[in-house]
């Protein structure tokens, strides 16, 4: 009898989200120019380097291989409703003056919604109130992961909060690019087990590495693409 394995089930963080926009390409000032009495600026058109650099931006070559896996059903992705409100208040790293290619474009993130009144505490009354249990709980038990919380400050705080919602959920991968939140995580790990506990941060290259999957560079964009309409 053959087993087949049900597809990995991952999120995107806000930044691996935004490695998922490649700019199509931006006017550049060459200066002012006259012409008769009329003094003008002139701009021409060109491709935008991808607004990352470094180890970084070979991150989305590996993003775009698993943007693949996730076409072709092997990974389902997942849309965190606490992940969503962090992507809608963060500036986005690229100019759009002429738009952006979304190396995830076909694919369909599944829903995952949920209400629970607890997730609206802060940090502080969670921890203080770990081991206190109300009928207003709802499915995340959030002081299972208290100890894992409180070792995060700042923005690291953030992806642990969205790290426990994915695991709750089931979800076996969380997708980052922050390698010091990684580092930490796994260092914590070390001493806590958490029983039954599914979900992993990974970098993108990371994940690709261990099941062998080489990296994908995107497509180059053709500048004279746009104005005939053929750039997706």
């Amino acid at each position: 009898m053959h087993r087949v394995r049900q597809p990995i089930s991952a999120a995107f963080d806000t930044n691996v989200s935004q490695l998922c926009k490649i700019e199509r390409g931006v006017f550049y000032n060459e200066g002012p120019q006259k012409w008769g009495d009329i003094v003008f600026e002139t701009r021409t058109y060109g491709l935008a380097e991808a607004p990352v650099g470094g180890k970084l931006k070979e991150e989305i070559y590996y993003l775009n291989s698993i943007c693949e896996l996730v076409r072709r059903g092997r990974i389902n992705l997942y849309r965190i409703q606490t992940i969503e409100g962090e992507k809608n208040r963060k500036k986005s790293k690229h100019s759009n003056q002429l738009g952006a290619v979304n190396i995830d474009h076909g694919i369909k993130y599944h829903e995952m919604r949920f209400e629970c009144e607890k997730l609206k505490y802060k940090f502080g009354k969670i921890l203080s109130n770990a081991h206190e249990r109300t009928k207003e709980d709802c499915s995340i038990n959030v002081g299972r992961y208290a100890y894992l919380l409180k070792h995060f400050k700042g923005k690291q705080a953030n992806d642990a909060w969205h790290l426990m919602i994915c695991d709750s959920f089931g979800i076996e991968i969380f997708f980052t690019c922050d390698e010091r939140f990684i580092d930490r995580y796994n260092q914590i790990s070390k001493k806590i087990h958490y029983e039954n506990q599914r979900c992993k941060p990974m970098l993108p290259s990371d994940f690709c590495k261990a099941l062998g999957i080489k990296a994908t560079p995107y497509a180059p964009v053709d500048p004279q693409g746009l104005f005939r309409g053929t750039i997706r």
